[in-house]
């Protein structure tokens, strides 16, 4: 049987998040650490291997020709990512998660929401985060670097337009300054980022020339001219159910070979800020959900058809927390 039972709404650790919320200000990036228990550990990753292996996937032949095949056909880009956006075991364990959840408020309530704390003035604010919603995004399923030659890093880049943050194809439909996921893997390095660029970025790029007609939200640093950045990437030091949260002007990249005999699996999973521009993307997801669909800010997303992994009962298995979360429920 591969449908897990019915979420229940777990309270979160007691915690004020006082000193996670300090190293988020400083580096712009933090490690909540034990968002999920060993065994919901366990139970996410038989669910994700066991929806893998309905495309072929196999985790226990991770050197199989077939396996290869099948995730080159399955994956979203060549670092290994999976297009699972509304599986039951995400939206369980990570997309609604309540201790996950009650960090991102605590995060967003002491940096973003005010609009006059330093380094996070913003043109939505101020804005209440007693109320947040849940982005649904994809995984990773990257091979370990000795069986395998096809997936490579995610080479270092930010997530936005530089010179207009707040257009592009995806910042046009949400403002996502936060970004993060649930690791189901312990692995130093799997994710490396320049600490503290945050409160760098605009100065560093009043300073590097805008390429033409550049509109992406989305900047890749391949140009010579950023190598001194490369030398300042740190990895990101995480175990197994951490939640890794970085600010959304902090370079990052994934580690360039993956090394030891195991996966590195995450899922991407983050949340917005309930303002009506978000309020607006958050609708079109709850019809992509309903519907089966890829989300709305994926690249093409009314070309791909239906989203793998989904199933109809999971809609009818969410919390009353997942509900709010996702827009079924105020």
């Amino acid at each position: 049987m591969d449908t897990l039972h019915p979420t229940t709404e777990s309270k979160p650790q007691v915690s004020d998040f006082t000193q996670e919320i300090e190293t988020y200000k400083r580096d712009g990036v933090v490690v909540i650490k034990n968002v999920l228990s060993p065994a919901e550990v366990k139970a996410c990753r038989d669910a994700y291997h066991n929806d893998l292996r309905k495309y072929g996937v196999n985790y226990n032949n991770l050197k199989s020709p077939s396996t290869h095949e099948a995730l080159k056909k399955l994956q979203i880009h060549g670092s290994g990512g999976i297009p699972f956006y509304f599986c039951q075991w995400q939206l369980q364990y990570c997309h609604t998660n309540a201790r996950y959840v009650e960090a991102q408020k605590a995060l967003f309530a002491a940096t973003w929401a005010s609009g006059t704390e330093q380094h996070f003035q913003n043109p939505f604010a101020p804005f209440s985060a007693t109320k947040i919603f849940s982005i649904t995004d994809s995984c990773s399923f990257r091979l370990p670097s000795n069986v395998q030659d096809f997936q490579q890093t995610v080479g270092l880049h930010v997530d936005i337009n530089p010179w207009d943050r707040y257009s592009g194809r995806r910042a046009s439909k949400r403002w996502r300054p936060v970004q993060g996921f649930v690791s189901l893997t312990s692995n130093v390095g799997g994710f490396q980022c320049i600490p503290g660029f945050h409160k760098k970025f605009d100065a560093y790029f009043d300073q590097v020339e805008k390429p033409e007609n550049h509109k992406q939200a989305f900047y890749a640093f391949k140009h010579s001219m950023h190598d001194g950045l490369h030398k300042q990437v740190v990895p990101v030091e995480y175990e197994a159910g951490d939640a890794v949260i970085w600010d959304w002007r902090l370079p990052h990249r994934t580690e360039e070979t993956h090394p030891g005999d195991d996966t590195r699996e995450v899922v991407y999973s983050t949340f917005v800020a309930d303002i009506p521009l978000n309020k607006e993307y958050i609708l079109e997801q709850r019809k992509s959900f309903v519907g089966g669909k890829y989300p709305p800010d994926v690249f093409n997303w009314w070309e791909r058809g239906a989203a793998p992994g989904w199933k109809r009962e999971s809609i009818k298995m969410l919390s009353p927390l997942g509900r709010q979360l996702l827009g079924f429920d105020d």
